[in-house]
């Protein structure tokens, strides 16, 4: 299990607090070596302690590899939403926008909570806005 560092545990506050304050969306920003994988597989792992579903969303495969790695730290089980990945349905999906693009249109699947990685990424012309809408 990983031990966050001061910083991180008052970011994780920070975000808890937003949500409790009825935020529907929350964006958090912190510079490189901050450790955000760490933060947000922290929530993650908040959310999963509650019974909600997560779905972790980056575009770049070597990010999906990170994700991965960090998840296994706070052992949280996962599965992917990715090309040439395997791996069950389980309450944490670790997902590839690309690939989540072309499958969310014939989906169920609803996460109570999205996380994304790299979120300044986003713009409503992109995979992420039209996925996301």
């Amino acid at each position: 299990m990983i031990i966050l560092r001061p910083k991180q545990k008052a970011g994780a506050t920070a975000i808890r607090q937003a949500f409790g304050a009825g935020a529907k969306s929350v964006l958090y920003t912190a510079p490189c070596g901050f450790g955000k994988t760490v933060l947000f597989s922290h929530v993650a792992h908040g959310a999963l302690s509650k019974g909600n579903t997560t779905l972790i969303i980056a575009h770049r495969s070597e990010l999906l590899d990170q994700i991965a790695e960090t998840l296994d730290q706070f052992d949280i089980q996962y599965g992917y939403i990715a090309a040439g990945r395997s791996g069950r349905a389980r309450s944490v999906m670790i997902a590839s926008i690309q690939t989540l693009a072309r499958r969310m249109v014939n989906s169920n699947y609803h996460p109570k909570m999205v996380i994304v990685d790299e979120a300044h990424h986003c713009t409503k012309h992109n995979s992420f806005g039209k996925t996301l809408a």
